[in-house]
C-alpha cells in the first residue's frame, strides 16, 4: 500500500493537474479571452453576462473591433470590443437592436422601443412601452399583445388600454417621426407578475402586413425592416 501511494505522489508530481480561471489576456497583437480549460475563444461569439455585452473572437482568438461581417450581416464593434446596438455610426449608418447594420431608416420601417416598464394604478398592473417610429411612415399597432417570461415561456394575454378615458381601444396609430406611450392591461384590469426578464411581443399593421415585434422589460430595442424583407411577408 505504501508503495502504491508513493507511486500516485510521483505521478502527480511529474504531471501536475493545471487550472485555469476563464480570463482576458493581451498580447502584441490584442486581446483574447481564455476558458477555464486553457482554451481561447475563436471563431465565435461570447456573451458577458456580468455587462450584457456581446463580442466576437476571429479565427485565432482575437477580439475583433470595428466594421465585420459575420454569417453575411454586418456588425460594428468599438474600441472596447463591444457589439453596438441601438447606435448610429461613424459612417452614417445605424444599427438595430440585434446590432446588425443598415443604410436608411426610411427604407421600410424603423421604429425603437423604449425600455417597458410596469405601474400599478389601484388594482391594476400596467405594462408601459414607448415606441418612437424613426422612419417616413405611419403604421399601426395592434391591441392584442402580451407579456412573455423568456425563462419559463409563461404568457399573460394583455391588450391596449386608455388610463386616462379607462377604456380599451383596438389599435393606436403612430405617425411619422412621432413617439406613442402605449399601455398594456390584463382583459380583467388585475394584477399580474412582472420580472425583468419578461419582453412584450406586439404586432405592428402597415400596408395590411403584420409585423411581429419585441420590446424587452431591461432595455430599448430598434427594429429596422427593409421595403424587400415587408413585401416578403
Amino acid at each position: 500500500m505504501k508503495k502504491l501511494i508513493l507511486a500516485l505522489l510521483l505521478l502527480c508530481l511529474l504531471n501536475p493537474i493545471v487550472s485555469y480561471a476563464e480570463t482576458w489576456v493581451q498580447d502584441s497583437t490584442g486581446w483574447q479571452y481564455v476558458l477555464d480549460n486553457g482554451e481561447t475563444l475563436k471563431d465565435t461569439w461570447w456573451y458577458d453576462v456580468s455587462t450584457r455585452i456581446d463580442y466576437h473572437f476571429d479565427s485565432n482568438g482575437y477580439m475583433q473591433t470595428g466594421y465585420i461581417t459575420i454569417d453575411g450581416k454586418e456588425f460594428y464593434f468599438d474600441e472596447s470590443g463591444a457589439k453596438v446596438r441601438n447606435s448610429a455610426l461613424p459612417d452614417g449608418r445605424a444599427t438595430d437592436g440585434n446590432g446588425v447594420i443598415f443604410d436608411n431608416f426610411n427604407d421600410g420601417l424603423t421604429y425603437m422601443f423604449v425600455a417597458a416598464s410596469d405601474i400599478q394604478i389601484g388594482k391594476c398592473k400596467v405594462v408601459v412601452v414607448a415606441i418612437k417610429n424613426e422612419c417616413d411612415k405611419k403604421f399601426t399597432v395592434n391591441s392584442k399583445s402580451g407579456l412573455v417570461n423568456s425563462k419559463d415561456g409563461t404568457h399573460q394575454r394583455l391588450y391596449l388600454y386608455d388610463v386616462k378615458e379607462k377604456k380599451f381601444y383596438d389599435e393606436k396609430r403612430v405617425n411619422p417621426n412621432e413617439t406613442v406611450t402605449l399601455s398594456f392591461v390584463a382583459s380583467d384590469l388585475s394584477e399580474f407578475q412582472v420580472s425583468d426578464i419578461d419582453y412584450v411581443p406586439i404586432m405592428i399593421e402597415y400596408n395590411g402586413k403584420k409585423i411581429k415585434s419585441i420590446s424587452s422589460i431591461q432595455d430599448g430595442y430598434r427594429h429596422h425592416f427593409s421595403s424587400q424583407r415587408i413585401n416578403e411577408l
